[in-house]
Parts: structure tokens; C-alpha cells; sequence
């Protein structure tokens, strides 16, 4: 069984390589496409094996993604952004779903493998935003790209199966700088008349992405007018909330997580941002029974995005963190040894050391 990998590059010379090296053990061919790179990309690429085709931008991220499936002869094709990342173990995962019945066995109908993504990653290596998105495509169900930008794949009968251990990481993503060009991209198609779903929910997201709040609090508006029933739904109230955060607007702030936790309750992200709000007022007898709501919370399998320490260690810990506030200690030291239980390894040794912190100080 043959993979592909097909890439899109524009001058990441400084990344596609680590991109290209961690795919060896699972990739039999690699696809690059250049949209136009003026930096060493394409010798870089070249020099991991790559076989690279050059592409005229115009302004459509799945054209170039098309382009690029269609340089692939491989049985399944797989898509990775420069910069993107596998770990060892997440290496394995694909070797073994590579081999595996899902993808090797003729009787079976899968034409999709989504896996989990992890884009938001901080500076201890802990993962604070993933979600699950398509990873790989049978290239007999006639893959095809669709949208200008935020662009998704699609197959004849989109038969998907879900291989969750095979984990991608982008380590760059919250570290890269806002521009205007998916703005543009999407302004262009609003201007031409697309009032669809995604295209005004992504327009309200990359407006405020680019800081121009009182402008994505209007396009977020006019998007959560026309759909409901999703979780971009529910992403789209908590981006509204931070821009009324951004221009000072408490209350408006406030009341889109409560939109928020209206529309899904059964989601910690809006529940923690409200605490938030409270917590940093230092209002500590009202944000408790927002982190509480949350404490037991499952991991939505929906795709959505999702902030994982929502649904962990950091309310048990800001729990803790208000008792100690109201000075009540018992209270404060059972909930932080239940955030430490939860808490991956930085995090925890971080807490242990509030922990002593507070038996030093004879509370």
C-alpha cells in the first residue's frame, strides 16, 4: 500500500525540512507544490526527497491543494502544512494504521482517516488547543479541496474513520503573526455575494485575529444570524467575547459566554472564560461555581476546536487557588492535589510548588 504526502510551500525554508523528516518511516512519495517561494524552500525540499512542482498563486488555498493531489500516485495521500510536526510515538500510530485492516483490508470502504491536531502548543511543550481534522484520502475516492481558504477535503461517499493516535502537532501556529491575506481572500468572496456559513464565520475570526473587534463583533453577528447547530456556533461566541474584552465591553464580554453556554452547556470553554473574567476581578466567591460546572467535564469528540486544560487540571486548580482566597485551606489543598493528578508534568511540578508554598507559609 503506497502513501503519498502532498504539501502546499511558500518560503518556509526554516521548517519544511523537520516536516519532511518526520514523515520517512510511513511516506513513500512526497509531493511539494511551491506557490512562489523566493527563499531556498524548493532546495530544501528537494534535498528531503521531495519531488517539487512550482504553482501560480491565485489567491485559492484549495486549487494549489488540488494541484498538488493530483501529482500524487500513491493509494491513500496524506496533507501536512510546512511546520507541522509527528512525534516518534505518533510515528508508530501511522506505520500501524498504514498496515492495519482500515486501509489494507480490500473489503474496506474507507475513504477518509482523521486523526487529532494539536495547534497550540506553549513554550513547555503542552498542548492547549486540538481538535480532529481529515488526514489522510484514498486517492480512488476522488479527493477534492474545496474553499478559497480554510479549505477541506471531500470524497465520493466520504466513508470516515477515525485514527486518533495518529497526532500531528503544529508548534508554530500560535507563534505566527496575523496578516491580511486570508482577510482579503474572504472579503473578496463576501464582496461577490457568499453569505455562507463558513465564509462569514472564518471572516469574523480573521477580523479579530487582526485586532478589528468592533468589526468582527459585526460580521460574527451577522454569521451567527444565519446558522446554529455547529460548534463554530459556539467558537464564534467565545472569539465575540474577546473582542468586547479587547474594547473594554465587560458586560458584552459576558454575555456572549453566556450565549455560549446557553447554545452547549455540556462545553467547559465558556463556563472557564466567564470564571476568568470573575477570577482576575478578584471575585473569587462568584467564579466558583463557573470552574466548578466544568470539574468531570468529558473532551468533546466532535472535531471542534477545543482548549484542552478546560477540561482538566485548571479549574481544579483556580478552585483551589479561590478557597485559598476565602481562606479556606482544607478546601484549597484537596482541590490543588486533584489539579495535580490531571496536570501534565511541568504544570504539575508548577502546582506541587504552590502546594509547599502554602504548608511554608502554615495555612
Amino acid at each position: 500500500m503506497k502513501w503519498s504526502l502532498a504539501m502546499i510551500a511558500r518560503n518556509n525554508e526554516d521548517v519544511i525540512g523537520s516536516t519532511l523528516e518526520c514523515v520517512k518511516s510511513f511516506i513513500d512519495e512526497i509531493i511539494v507544490v511551491d506557490t512562489g517561494s523566493t527563499d531556498n524552500t524548493i532546495s530544501v525540499a528537494k534535498e528531503h526527497g521531495a519531488i517539487v512542482y512550482e504553482f501560480d498563486w491565485i489567491d485559492d488555498f484549495a486549487a494549489a491543494r488540488n494541484y498538488s493531489f493530483s501529482k500524487a500516485t500513491g493509494d491513500w495521500i496524506m496533507w501536512l502544512d510546512t511546520g507541522d510536526v509527528i512525534t516518534e510515538k505518533a510515528q508508530k500510530a501511522f506505520v500501524e494504521l498504514k498496515n492495519g485492516a482500515t486501509i489494507c483490508d480490500p473489503t474496506s470502504d474507507a475513504e477518509i482517516i482523521v486523526s487529532t491536531m494539536n495547534r497550540g502548543i506553549d513554550e513547555n511543550g503542552i498542548v492547549q488547543h486540538s481538535f480532529l481534522t481529515v488526514r489522510l484520502l484514498k486517492r480512488l475516492a476522488n479527493p477534492i479541496w474545496k474553499g478559497a481558504v480554510h479549505e477541506v477535503p471531500s470524497t465520493d461517499n466520504e466513508k470516515a474513520y477515525l485514527a486518533e493516535e495518529c497526532v500531528v502537532n503544529d508548534p508554530v501556529a500560535w507563534t505566527n503573526k496575523a496578516t491580511d491575506r486570508n482577510l482579503n481572500i474572504l472579503n473578496r468572496l463576501y464582496d461577490a455575494g457568499d453569505r455562507s456559513p463558513r465564509t462569514m464565520y472564518y471572516r469574523g475570526i480573521e477580523l479579530y485575529c487582526l485586532g478589528r473587534w468592533k468589526e468582527a463583533i459585526v460580521a460574527i453577528d451577522e454569521y451567527l444570524a444565519i446558522t446554529d447547530f455547529t460548534w463554530h456556533y459556539y467558537d464564534a461566541l467565545l472569539q465575540q467575547s474577546k473582542c468586547h474584552n479587547g474594547l473594554g465591553d465587560v458586560n458584552g464580554a459576558a454575555q456572549s459566554l453566556l450565549q455560549a453556554i446557553y447554545y452547549d452547556p455540556n462545553r467547559a470553554e465558556a463556563f472557564v472564560a466567564l470564571a476568568e473574567m470573575l477570577y482576575n476581578k478578584g471575585e473569587w466567591l462568584r467564579a466558583l461555581p463557573f470552574y466548578k460546572a466544568v470539574v468531570g467535564m468529558s473532551v468533546p469528540k466532535d472535531g471542534s476546536f477545543t482548549i484542552l486544560p478546560c477540561y482538566g487540571y485548571f479549574p481544579l486548580e483556580r478552585i483551589g487557588m479561590c478557597y485559598l482566597q476565602t481562606e479556606r485551606t482544607k478546601e484549597c489543598l484537596d482541590f490543588l492535589r486533584q489539579a495535580i493528578k490531571l496536570a501534565p508534568e511541568p504544570e504539575a511540578i508548577r502546582i506541587k510548588g504552590i502546594l509547599k508554598e502554602i504548608k511554608d507559609k502554615g495555612y
